[in-house]
């Protein structure tokens, strides 16, 4: 059995929160004969989170936000690896499912190349972008990124830059690369391995920031109806919507 600790921050988006932590009991349900997946999540105000079985809330400051973060790795320690993710993303079990021969082989770092952003303010607009170009191309883009244990020792339970509130992931990726023994980014997208940042209007990067066109409405539709919690994304989007 592997032990995997998802880790991430919670910062308002309340509704979005709510389908990230449903979709989470989706995929640890998908994946428990093989995997226990555990949550903990770093909030400067207590949510109830008492339903959520696995979950585990850290009371931390919002900033500054790589502290923040930082402020989670000593509560996964006895865990194999630690799952990177915001908490406006949702993810599937088929991601897992992907990283599975790569962990029982050994790697020690994982991630996807390509990501999909969902805006919740349309009911099927969704971007996809196949990851960094230029002086990056090749890395992991953003979340979903699965770290071994072996890592996150050797940097002492220390990820980012503890005074950072912006570059994370380049933070994170300047801290480990030293570190790094066997690594394998896919893509998604190949695979059906689908990361979904769904963005509102509080986010670091707004979703037009996002320089690449729409794709399709009925591939949209499909990607979303995938999701077990996808009436859930529909009753958020018509509350967004109507505001």
């Amino acid at each position: 059995m592997i032990k995997i600790a998802v880790i991430t921050t919670a910062y308002k988006r309340p509704l979005i929160l709510d389908l990230f932590l449903k979709n989470f009991i989706s995929v640890k349900r998908d994946i428990k004969e093989w995997c226990d997946l555990q949550l903990f999540i770093a909030g400067d105000e207590e949510i109830n989170y008492g339903k959520v079985e696995g979950c585990t809330f850290i009371r931390f400051e919002n900033k500054p936000l790589g502290k923040k973060w930082n402020s989670l790795l000593d509560f996964t320690k006895g865990f194999d690896y630690n799952f990177v993710t915001g908490s406006d993303d949702i993810f599937n079990a088929q991601l897992f499912e992907s990283y599975k021969p790569y962990i029982y082989s050994g790697y020690d770092y994982l991630g996807l190349l390509d990501s999909y952003y969902y805006y919740i303010y349309y009911a099927d607009c969704i971007r996809y972008s196949e990851g960094y170009k230029g002086a990056r191309q090749g890395e992991p883009d953003g979340g979903g990124r699965l770290i071994h244990k072996s890592i996150i020792e050797k940097l002492r339970y220390k990820l980012w830059d503890d005074e950072i509130d912006s570059g994370l992931d380049w933070s994170m990726t300047k801290r480990i690369k030293p570190f790094i023994t066997k690594s394998k980014f896919l893509n998604g997208k190949e695979r059906g391995a689908y990361f979904i940042d769904i963005k509102s209007d509080v986010n670091i990067t707004h979703f037009n920031d996002i320089k690449v066109d729409p794709i399709p409405t009925d591939e949209a539709t499909k990607i979303l109806k995938s999701f077990s919690i996808y009436e859930d994304i529909m009753n958020v989007h018509e509350i967004y919507k109507s505001q």
